[in-house]
């Protein structure tokens, strides 16, 4: 694929992105979509260029990055909620969508499906172990550039000011609440090196150890350098609720970095 390609495609999402932003009296969900998007295609674009991929697979990426949360246009609108366990499978939507609007129509066959294999599986809780390798590599490409740029949308969040909080602003949290509380379980469960399962999330200091956590899911160097640079996991924590057992878990998470920062990026 070429940068002329993502031209294209590109164009075909801000028609896409605008035509749901323009039909919708509640319009912050879409464009807060839309905009996520355009920064995971800068993300993607930044690790790339760190790993040196040729401009034809640095297209290849930055296209699945434009349409990797696709899906998401059509559950907020169908089910008003971004909590795929309420509504429906955003990665599956979004695969779909890609299918049934032609928009990889006349791009080589190979090509497609590494994309949608990407797009449908960018959220899942664990990839296949069956993956092929080039879908393998795309798909933790933007996973990781994904990751980067929830991160930056969250950390805003916490960041904001209580007072200033609205109520549309329950759709990026899924409306968990800040009761002050957290799972036991999911502490342990940090230990693991694993990412944390959504579905036993029952607090939002619940869903910031399971944002903390992806850290064990960050594929390549640059991925951690850029979170790191930007503090990210810094201002999470200091969100959290100042107990010991948070301490013991971000000196674990620290180490666990530096640990990371020290091996080679697999190339593709």
């Amino acid at each position: 694929m070429t940068e002329e390609d993502f031209e294209l495609v590109r164009t075909f999402f801000h028609e896409y992105a605008d035509d749901y932003i323009n039909r919708n009296e509640e319009k912050a969900p879409y464009i807060l979509k839309k905009e996520h998007t355009l920064r995971v295609c800068d993300n993607i674009e930044a690790i790339a260029r760190s790993l040196n991929l040729s401009p034809e697979k640095t297209a290849l990426a930055k296209i699945a990055a434009l349409l990797h949360d696709l899906g998401r246009f059509r559950q907020f609108e169908t089910w008003h909620t971004f909590f795929d366990p309420d509504s429906a499978d955003h990665g599956r939507l979004g695969a779909q969508d890609i299918q049934t609007q032609g928009i990889l129509k006349g791009f080589f066959q190979e090509e497609q499906q590494t994309i949608i294999t990407a797009v449908r599986h960018h959220n899942v809780f664990r990839l296949p172990p069956d993956m092929k390798a080039d879908d393998l590599f795309l798909t933790r490409l933007l996973r990781d550039a994904d990751k980067v740029d929830i991160f930056k949308v969250m950390v805003a969040k916490y960041r904001q000011d209580q007072s200033q909080y609205r109520k549309e602003d329950q759709f990026i949290t899924n409306s968990c609440k800040d009761d002050n509380r957290i799972s036991p379980e999911l502490i342990d469960d940090m230990y693991a090196c694993q990412s944390l399962d959504r579905l036993k999330v029952s607090s939002l200091n619940d869903l910031k150890l399971l944002q903390i956590s992806w850290v064990f899911d960050l594929n390549f160097r640059e991925s951690l350098k850029i979170v790191q640079e930007k503090k990210y996991f810094d201002a999470i924590f200091e969100s959290l609720p100042q107990k010991p057992e948070i301490g013991e878990i971000k000196t674990f998470v620290s180490g666990f970095i530096t640990q990371s920062l020290l091996r080679p990026d697999v190339s593709g």
